[in-house]
């Protein structure tokens, strides 16, 4: 004889408890992608940087400065531009103020010089050296003009240096650079006034101003 059935027992009423919020797990989880995340970008970022090359220290670029200036022949040093490409691997090129009646076997020399001193006082690998001729010691028509044009620049607050000057006294031609603070509100505006007084007190005079920076310091 065939048993009889048993009555379905009901669903149950109580269901599982609800979960609330984000398991502990997952924010552990996004919190270590982030942090190395952050690191990959951080090895990348410096990486690459030694690779195009990083400004280096301002007081680096000043015990270079005086290393070539302190080679006999040189009146200034200019327009140093510094990379640093790793250890020992700083690499640049600078502008230098000489007399302009030497000749090219004369700067030859001068140049091999002042690379040979940047490398063994500062081991830096000065890749080109720049040359401005400088003629203040001449005439007293040119000394009178040079030092009328300082007064001109420096005349202005944001000026920082000037350099590079050579006038021809045949052709009446002077030229030099001069670097205005990035703090100036109006940089063009202060190399425009410059060249424009210039041309006013000396209008016999044609003048070739060039804007230059300070990336060295």
């Amino acid at each position: 004889r065939p048993s009889p059935r048993r009555p379905l027992r009901p669903p149950s009423s109580i269901s599982p408890p609800e979960r609330t919020g984000a398991r502990l797990e997952g924010w552990l989880g996004a919190l270590i992608s982030v942090i190395i995340l952050k690191s990959g970008v951080s090895m990348l970022r410096e990486t690459l940087s030694k690779v195009l090359g990083e400004c280096v220290d301002a007081g680096v670029s000043r015990r270079v400065k005086e290393a070539v200036e302190s080679v006999d022949g040189v009146r200034g040093a200019y327009d140093l531009l510094l990379s640093d490409y790793g250890p020992q691997r700083l690499q640049g090129s600078v502008h230098v103020e000489v007399d302009d009646r030497l000749a090219a076997p004369q700067i030859d020399a001068l140049s091999r010089a002042i690379q040979s001193r940047a490398f063994e006082r500062c081991g830096v690998i000065l890749t080109t050296v720049g040359i401005y001729a400088t003629n203040d010691s001449g005439s007293e028509v040119l000394r009178d003009l040079r030092e009328g044009v300082e007064r001109i620049v420096w005349s202005h607050e944001h000026v920082a240096q000037m350099h590079g000057f050579y006038a021809n006294e045949e052709r009446h031609t002077a030229l030099f650079d001069v670097i205005v603070d990035f703090d100036d509100p109006d940089r063009m505006g202060t190399y425009e006034a410059i060249r424009a007084e210039c041309s006013e007190a000396y209008p016999d005079w044609s003048f070739t101003v060039g804007l230059d920076s300070d990336v060295s310091d």
